[in-house]
């Protein structure tokens, strides 16, 4: 084998090294989705000015007379804030798939996930 040759071979073993060391990095690092903006929350007027997610009430057993309607855009308009205690919990963030799995989804290879939200806003919990 000449250097030509060699140098080539050593290219193409250095390209293909890094490129597969690409997709195990891209197969772990994985995305978030977050709540959209039109989402229904409950407003608390009463404890902190915090807006709280639909199934959050149901697994805290909250009195919802105290609570009013509305979506998370229009909470964060008039100075509302997420409840502390529902993101910790991840009311409002769901796993999405890893990069690999993203392009998997977008060719058609793969389902999209289920998600959390439906587009009217409401909960799919």
């Amino acid at each position: 084998m000449n250097k030509v040759q060699e140098k080539i071979k050593n290219l193409f073993v250095a390209v293909v090294s890094t490129a597969l060391i690409f997709l195990i990095i891209l197969s772990f690092s994985g995305t978030v989705l977050t709540s959209p903006e039109n989402v229904i929350v409950f407003v608390n007027d009463i404890v902190e000015k915090t807006y709280i997610p639909p199934p959050y009430l149901l697994d805290n057993m909250f009195i919802v007379d105290e609570l009013r309607v509305m979506t998370k855009s229009e909470a964060v308009k008039i100075g509302y804030k997420p409840d502390r205690d529902a993101v910790n919990q991840s009311y409002f963030v769901q796993d999405g798939r890893s990069v690999i799995g993203m392009l998997l989804q977008k060719t058609g290879l793969l389902k999209p996930l289920p998600r959390r939200w439906n587009e009217d806003g409401t909960w799919n919990w």
